[in-house]
């Protein structure tokens, strides 16, 4: 069974970054069945994480909570990442989440990027800021990306084309899971002697 997980930066109860992720999520689960492949899928919120996250910031230890979610996360065979902008840039809260995630944690992970803001001129911070952060945890950010602003909600998909958005972002991601193997992902561990180049090696000796 495939999986993908959505992370939401959303603070509000209801709100529109999860509602986002819902629908993206909808999406690629109903690309994903046109090819016969079955998927599971799951949102995570990270609002009841907050102190979680803070906690670790100050100790350097994840609580089981956030140990949880990590590991979910890397065995993802897809991730979708989306994000409230303020003052065109992401909430801190999911900076923050993904500034504690393990290193190279989303090492050949099919990421898409969206987020939710006042107007469309924040959507220069996916990829301006979000983007080279999922770059650096080794994450395959998908060339497209989705961003709702407050009047998408309420506009039709002809005024909107929110849709239409989705509709491409998710085949894109679709695609990319349908082509891994079935099976479980490994939690990646950069840290484990195993996959660790002896210094002598680095040095061309």
């Amino acid at each position: 069974m495939h999986t993908i997980v959505a992370i939401s930066g959303g603070v509000g109860s209801p709100s529109s970054s999860t509602k986002l992720a819902d629908r993206i999520l909808g999406a690629v689960r109903d690309q994903l069945q046109l090819t016969g492949v079955p998927a599971q899928v799951e949102v995570i919120e990270l609002r009841p994480l907050a102190h979680d996250l803070v906690d670790m910031t100050l100790t350097g230890i994840a609580s089981e909570a956030l140990g949880e979610v990590f590991d979910t996360v890397q065995q993802a065979h897809g991730v979708v990442v989306v994000t409230p902008v303020y003052n065109a840039a992401p909430l801190g809260l999911l900076s923050l989440f993904w500034q504690l995630f393990p290193d190279a944690g989303l090492r050949g992970i099919p990421v898409l990027l969206a987020a939710t803001g006042g107007t469309a001129r924040h959507s220069l911070a996916l990829d301006g800021q979000l983007r080279p952060l999922i770059t650096y945890l080794k994450g395959l950010a998908l060339p497209t990306t989705v961003f709702a602003a407050t009047d998408d909600w309420g506009s039709p998909e002809a005024v909107s084309g929110l849709g239409s958005r989705i509709a491409v972002a998710a085949e894109e991601l679709a695609r990319l899971v349908a082509a891994q193997p079935a099976e479980t992902r490994d939690v990646f561990d950069d840290l484990d002697p195993e996959g660790v180049t002896p210094f002598d090696q680095l040095l061309g000796g």
